[in-house]
């Protein structure tokens, strides 16, 4: 069966297309096609009625034509045609206005990409969640499609209006690529005139939230994180120091440092190029596809080793038959060096990009849709033998679908290794697309990117999804990227009095919240303490709140250690019903006051001070004359500050100065001990008494 290839105008009519196709692709980069368009035999298809803009259908690619020119030959003339993929067109002419920065999971930040876009993705393997700054705010869906492909590590490729990623495309193929059988003109190049063995990286500006915004500043001095990075190729050939990476957005030390390692391994480029051959009549798998890792065999340069497939040239004859294929490889260990290029309509992106992707299951009928194409598509031919039967793709042998009396298998390497494996004993699969999946038990599972309702879900790992379980509106739990909330109203009786109020317990971005959405206040849990604020900070917002315990507090820190503080806006109170309130401060004084040593009063009842014979030693009588400490003492007047400010409401006060007491009645250097004052007192009368009883016998 040959794959058709079919153009349409703008009102959407199509005709086949007899054409010389030449398609060019890189991996995660320019894909386009080539035609040489002769003269037709279909006479409903004049050529000189063919335009820019118009649209191709090539082995299941839309393309979208941006440049055409007639060239004439003798009496007639024929097309020179070029056109890219409908995808980087139609994304490159969409604009996503909004400022979408924030942290991401990579379905989040693909569905900003992809929603409303007239395209599906699927994610099939995990990336972690990532920060992302100036995401949006203009840009085209192309330029954010190529900054998460690198951000992410992925790659992709592209089946009807879906775009699959992941990590690593292509195929572990079990061939090989050897001179004189089917690879020629084999050629190895290595590019050292950027070369670098060291770099420098500037991130964090504060406020700049722009790649560039260092051009105008000085990115040396303001530049709040600073890295370095050496190979170790610097120990054998020396130190290179390449330009710096300067990125005022990021703001974490291990995306710098990844961004100065790629910086420094791109530096130097290794290519290995060649034309293969097609031999598939006698190795039926040696079907070349971007992104494949094969074996390549050069005596004469002494070239032995693993490579991947970089990029691709192929040419197809009017009867779409292969006459020509031209490969750029690359070797594993330099994959990640390699330079590809994302080309929109009128712009060109420098990057390497890598891939994953994930099911979005409002994608499955457009995802369907695409693989039904794919099926009828596709040339195929089945083989027979002791084996069973193998359903095999005549374009890409690679593909197989093997099934006898003991199970099937689905392989995308030749048989060599299956995907999916099915016998009596049960499925192994490692690629699975499903609308609808029903079990009744699923165990040790990852789920990542989907919608779960009502179920229990025991022993597994959720990453990047959305579960929602519900009786109704107040009583479900949700799990929705970062958040995760449980609601539900309560009945409780708290100190006497019986509530029934809408609850919710939630965890966002880290931080725990408990929320009365009846009585509108919260309480919120962090790593800096529990507080009742609106917002979840300690800091007052508005009438109504309670307060804050701080954890690793430095308020009243005089060093290096942190603490905990307890304040409120109101009242604190601490009650017990009989029961004794101890402090316990292990040596330490107690202060009242504020973080400035502004002391205030205390108000109650009594103040006692325990005086039992254990708690003392070097117990002796006072011999000191407490008569004359009292004469000596310098009793003032004065207005105590209030808060250590002068204001209308200080207070008059009789009393003693620190720095004028004498040494018996101080507590320490900044305090009167009141106790020992006090005494000092009563032994002064003490010794006045014997003095008075004379006096009143000599008035007998």
């Amino acid at each position: 069966m040959i794959n058709i290839l079919t153009i349409r105008d703008h009102n959407k009519n199509e005709y086949p297309l007899l054409a010389v196709k030449t398609i060019n692709e890189e991996l995660n980069g320019n894909h386009d096609i080539e035609l040489k368009v002769p003269q037709q035999r279909n006479n409903n298809l004049d050529l000189k009625q063919i335009d820019k803009l118009w649209e191709i259908n090539y082995k299941t690619v839309d393309y979208k034509i941006m440049y055409i020119k007639q060239i004439t030959k003798g009496d007639s003339f024929y097309l020179d045609i070029r056109a890219t993929p409908l995808f980087y067109f139609d994304m490159d002419k969409q604009i996503i206005h909004e400022d979408k920065d924030g942290h991401y999971t990579g379905k989040n930040a693909f569905d900003i990409v992809f929603n409303s876009s007239g395209y599906q993705y699927v994610l099939v393997d995990f990336v972690n969640a990532i920060q992302i700054e100036g995401f949006g705010k203009g840009e085209t869906r192309l330029e954010m499609f190529k900054r998460l492909i690198d951000r992410f590590s992925l790659e992709f490729y592209i089946v009807g209006k879906t775009v699959y990623l992941k990590k690593l495309i292509g195929n572990d193929t079990n061939f090989l690529y050897k001179y004189k059988l089917n690879a020629s003109n084999v050629s190895k190049s290595i590019d050292a005139s950027g070369f670098v063995t060291h770099i420098k990286g500037f991130g964090n500006f504060g406020n700049e939230s722009s790649e560039d915004a260092a051009d105008n500043d000085d990115y040396f001095t303001n530049a709040k994180l600073r890295r370095e990075y050496t190979s170790p190729l610097a120990e054998i050939v020396g130190v290179y120091e390449g330009k710096p990476i300067v990125d005022g957005r990021v703001t974490d030390k291990n995306t710098l440092d990844k961004m100065m390692t790629e910086a420094v391994e791109k530096s130097l480029e290794i290519s290995i190029e060649g034309n293969l051959h097609d031999v598939r009549s006698i190795y039926k798998e040696a079907v070349p596809l971007i992104g494949d890792r094969v074996f390549l065999i050069d005596e004469r340069i002494n070239l032995e080793q693993e490579i991947r497939i970089q990029s691709l040239k192929q040419t197809y004859d009017v009867n779409d038959k292969l006459v020509n294929c031209e490969v750029t490889f690359g070797s594993e260990s330099i994959r990640s060096r390699y330079k590809s290029n994302l080309q929109s309509v009128a712009k060109d992106f420098n990057s390497l990009l890598k891939g994953e992707t994930k099911l979005p299951l409002w994608s499955l009928d457009e995802v369907a849709r695409g693989m039904i194409t794919k099926i009828h598509a596709s040339e195929n031919e089945l083989r027979y033998g002791d084996f069973g039967i193998q359903a095999i793709d005549k374009n890409n042998p690679n593909n197989v679908f093997g099934l006898n009396s003991q199970g099937w298998y689905i392989s995308t390497d030749g048989g060599a290794t299956a995907r999916t494996i099915a016998t009596a004993e049960g499925i192994v699969a490692d690629a699975i697309t499903t609308g609808t999946l029903r079990a009744i038990t699923v165990d040790g599972v990852e789920i990542y990117g989907s919608k779960i309702y009502g179920t229990e879900i025991l022993g597994s790992t959720i990453t990047g999804g959305t579960i929602y379980t519900d009786a109704d509106n107040d009583h479900y739990i949700s799990l929705k990227g970062s958040e995760l909330i449980s609601r539900g109203i309560q009945t409780r009786k708290w100190f006497g009095t019986t509530s029934n109020d809408h609850m919710r317990a939630m965890i966002y971005d880290g931080q725990f919240r408990v929320r009365n959405d009846d009585k509108k206040w919260s309480v919120y849990l962090s790593d800096m303490g529990l507080s009742t604020q609106w917002d979840g900070s300690g800091d007052y917002i508005k009438e109504g709140v309670s307060g804050a315990i701080e954890f690793h507090s430095r308020r009243y820190s005089d060093g290096d250690y942190s603490g905990v503080t307890m304040y409120s806006d109101a009242r604190i109170a601490l009650e017990t019903n009989g029961g004794r309130i101890y402090l316990n401060p292990k040596g330490a004084h107690v202060h009242v006051a504020d973080a400035r040593d502004n002391y205030y009063g205390i108000s109650a009842s009594t103040f006692s001070q325990s005086s039992e014979r254990e708690l003392k030693r070097d117990i002796k009588d006072f011999e000191g004359n407490a008569s004359a400490i009292i004469r000596d003492l310098l009793i003032r007047e004065y207005k105590r500050l209030t808060g250590g400010e002068e204001t209308t409401f200080d207070q008059w006060q009789i009393g003693l100065i620190v720095d004028e007491a004498p040494r018996e009645v101080l507590a320490n250097g900044r305090s009167i001990d009141i106790y020992s004052y006090v005494n000092v007192i009563a032994k002064s009368i003490q010794e006045i008494l014997p003095r008075l009883d004379k006096l009143e016998e000599m008035s007998v």
